[in-house]
Protein backbone atom coordinates (compact mmCIF):
# COMPACT_ATOMS: atom_id res chain seq x y z
CA UNK A 1 0.00 0.00 0.00
CA UNK A 2 1.70 3.81 -0.93
CA UNK A 3 1.81 5.52 2.18
CA UNK A 4 -0.03 8.24 0.43
CA UNK A 5 0.19 12.20 1.49
CA UNK A 6 -2.59 13.42 2.77
CA UNK A 7 -2.92 17.40 2.81
CA UNK A 8 -5.65 19.45 4.27
CA UNK A 9 -7.73 22.44 2.38
CA UNK A 10 -9.47 25.60 4.03
CA UNK A 11 -13.60 25.77 3.05
CA UNK A 12 -15.92 28.72 3.53
CA UNK A 13 -18.10 27.68 6.37
CA UNK A 14 -20.14 24.93 6.44
CA UNK A 15 -18.98 24.26 2.93
CA UNK A 16 -17.21 21.12 4.13
CA UNK A 17 -19.64 18.31 2.90
CA UNK A 18 -19.77 19.81 -0.53
CA UNK A 19 -16.47 20.36 -1.08
CA UNK A 20 -16.03 16.71 0.02
CA UNK A 21 -18.44 15.75 -2.32
CA UNK A 22 -17.13 17.82 -5.03
CA UNK A 23 -14.12 16.37 -4.93
CA UNK A 24 -14.79 12.76 -4.85
CA UNK A 25 -17.03 13.34 -8.31
CA UNK A 26 -13.66 14.41 -9.27
CA UNK A 27 -11.94 10.96 -8.07
CA UNK A 28 -9.65 12.78 -5.26
CA UNK A 29 -9.99 11.03 -2.00
CA UNK A 30 -11.41 13.37 0.81
CA UNK A 31 -12.04 12.90 4.31
CA UNK A 32 -13.79 15.26 6.99
CA UNK A 33 -13.78 14.12 10.66
CA UNK A 34 -16.85 14.36 12.54
CA UNK A 35 -18.23 13.61 15.49
CA UNK A 36 -21.82 13.30 17.21
CA UNK A 37 -22.97 16.13 19.32
CA UNK A 38 -26.39 16.63 20.99
CA UNK A 39 -28.11 19.92 19.77
CA UNK A 40 -31.84 21.14 20.49
CA UNK A 41 -33.42 22.07 17.28
CA UNK A 42 -36.86 23.12 17.09
CA UNK A 43 -37.42 22.10 20.54
CA UNK A 44 -36.36 18.89 20.21
CA UNK A 45 -32.79 16.64 20.89
CA UNK A 46 -31.14 15.72 18.08
CA UNK A 47 -27.56 14.03 17.33
CA UNK A 48 -26.15 15.91 14.48
CA UNK A 49 -22.45 15.60 12.94
CA UNK A 50 -20.21 17.78 13.56
CA UNK A 51 -16.74 18.55 11.54
CA UNK A 52 -13.75 18.16 14.38
CA UNK A 53 -11.81 20.52 12.49
CA UNK A 54 -13.97 23.54 11.25
CA UNK A 55 -13.47 24.75 7.79
CA UNK A 56 -10.82 21.68 6.89
CA UNK A 57 -11.34 19.00 4.35
CA UNK A 58 -8.85 16.33 4.04
CA UNK A 59 -7.50 15.48 0.57
CA UNK A 60 -4.65 12.92 -0.34
CA UNK A 61 -3.57 13.28 -4.44
CA UNK A 62 -1.76 10.80 -6.05
CA UNK A 63 -0.61 13.69 -8.46
CA UNK A 64 -0.24 17.80 -7.95
CA UNK A 65 -3.55 18.75 -8.93
CA UNK A 66 -5.01 22.86 -8.38
CA UNK A 67 -7.99 21.81 -6.54
CA UNK A 68 -8.19 25.45 -5.83
CA UNK A 69 -9.86 25.61 -9.21
CA UNK A 70 -12.51 22.76 -8.76
CA UNK A 71 -14.80 25.18 -6.36
CA UNK A 72 -15.26 29.10 -5.59
CA UNK A 73 -15.67 26.54 -1.62
CA UNK A 74 -12.33 25.98 -0.92
CA UNK A 75 -10.36 29.17 0.06
CA UNK A 76 -6.88 27.48 0.00
CA UNK A 77 -3.96 24.94 1.47
CA UNK A 78 -3.43 24.76 5.41
CA UNK A 79 0.18 25.68 5.38
CA UNK A 80 3.00 24.62 7.17
CA UNK A 81 6.01 26.92 6.68
CA UNK A 82 5.25 28.17 3.72
CA UNK A 83 4.33 25.20 1.87
CA UNK A 84 0.76 22.79 1.86
CA UNK A 85 0.97 21.22 4.96
CA UNK A 86 0.98 17.16 4.43
CA UNK A 87 -0.42 15.02 6.73
CA UNK A 88 0.85 11.14 7.28
CA UNK A 89 -1.49 8.26 6.00
CA UNK A 90 -0.71 6.95 9.57
CA UNK A 91 -2.40 9.67 11.17
CA UNK A 92 -5.22 9.99 8.83
CA UNK A 93 -6.04 6.56 10.22
CA UNK A 94 -5.50 7.16 13.46
CA UNK A 95 -7.82 9.91 13.57
CA UNK A 96 -10.65 7.79 12.08
CA UNK A 97 -9.81 4.97 14.39
CA UNK A 98 -10.15 7.28 17.46
CA UNK A 99 -13.55 9.18 15.95
CA UNK A 100 -14.70 5.29 15.21
CA UNK A 101 -14.26 4.46 18.89
CA UNK A 102 -14.65 7.82 21.20
CA UNK A 103 -16.49 10.99 20.69
CA UNK A 104 -14.60 14.05 20.49
CA UNK A 105 -15.42 16.37 23.04
CA UNK A 106 -12.57 18.81 22.57
CA UNK A 107 -9.71 20.02 20.26
CA UNK A 108 -6.52 21.28 21.93
CA UNK A 109 -3.72 23.04 19.88
CA UNK A 110 -0.54 21.24 20.76
CA UNK A 111 2.96 21.93 20.66
CA UNK A 112 4.59 20.50 17.22
CA UNK A 113 7.86 18.89 17.08
CA UNK A 114 8.68 17.76 13.65
CA UNK A 115 10.12 14.57 14.66
CA UNK A 116 7.22 13.01 16.77
CA UNK A 117 4.93 10.50 15.75
CA UNK A 118 0.97 10.51 16.70
CA UNK A 119 0.85 9.01 19.94
CA UNK A 120 -2.64 8.11 21.93
CA UNK A 121 -2.47 8.63 25.82
CA UNK A 122 -4.56 8.08 28.35
CA UNK A 123 -4.92 9.41 32.07
CA UNK A 124 -7.52 9.04 34.59
CA UNK A 125 -9.11 12.05 36.04
CA UNK A 126 -9.84 12.92 39.74
CA UNK A 127 -12.60 15.07 39.71
CA UNK A 128 -13.56 16.60 43.46
CA UNK A 129 -17.30 17.76 44.27
CA UNK A 130 -17.51 19.12 47.57
CA UNK A 131 -16.64 16.28 49.86
CA UNK A 132 -16.87 13.74 47.18
CA UNK A 133 -14.37 12.51 45.06
CA UNK A 134 -14.89 10.47 41.86
CA UNK A 135 -12.28 9.00 39.62
CA UNK A 136 -13.84 7.04 37.04
CA UNK A 137 -13.25 8.94 34.24
CA UNK A 138 -10.16 8.60 32.12
CA UNK A 139 -9.36 11.21 29.24
CA UNK A 140 -8.19 9.76 26.00
CA UNK A 141 -6.06 11.80 23.91
CA UNK A 142 -4.68 11.58 20.00
CA UNK A 143 -2.13 13.73 19.32
CA UNK A 144 -1.44 14.42 15.42
CA UNK A 145 1.86 16.66 14.99
CA UNK A 146 1.31 17.76 11.90
CA UNK A 147 -1.64 19.77 12.84
CA UNK A 148 -0.48 20.92 16.42
CA UNK A 149 -3.50 19.48 17.58
CA UNK A 150 -4.77 17.05 20.20
CA UNK A 151 -8.59 15.25 20.15
CA UNK A 152 -9.55 14.70 23.47
CA UNK A 153 -12.13 12.40 24.83
CA UNK A 154 -13.68 11.11 28.13
CA UNK A 155 -14.37 7.44 28.89
CA UNK A 156 -15.81 5.85 32.17
CA UNK A 157 -13.91 3.56 34.46
CA UNK A 158 -15.29 0.76 33.43
CA UNK A 159 -14.09 1.39 30.09
CA UNK A 160 -10.64 1.29 30.40
CA UNK A 161 -10.22 -2.09 29.89
CA UNK A 162 -11.44 -2.13 26.78
CA UNK A 163 -9.22 0.65 25.75
CA UNK A 164 -6.52 -0.52 26.93
CA UNK A 165 -6.88 -3.25 24.66
CA UNK A 166 -8.18 -1.43 21.80
CA UNK A 167 -5.02 0.62 22.41
CA UNK A 168 -3.12 -1.78 21.38
CA UNK A 169 -4.94 -2.65 18.49
CA UNK A 170 -5.07 1.09 16.75
CA UNK A 171 -1.26 0.79 17.37
CA UNK A 172 -0.79 -2.31 15.71
CA UNK A 173 -3.94 -1.35 12.89
CA UNK A 174 -2.02 1.70 12.18
CA UNK A 175 1.75 0.51 12.23
CA UNK A 176 1.42 -2.80 11.09
CA UNK A 177 3.37 -4.41 14.21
Amino acid sequence: MIDRKWHAVYTKPNKEKKVASLLIKKKIAAYIPVYDTECIIEGRKKVVEKPVFPGYVFIAMDKEENVLQLSGDIINFVYWKANPATIQNSEINALKLFLNEYSCTRLEKAPVSPNEQFKIDNELQVRRKGNFVEANVATVKLTIPSLGRVLVAEIRKEKMEEFMYAKGTIFKNITGS
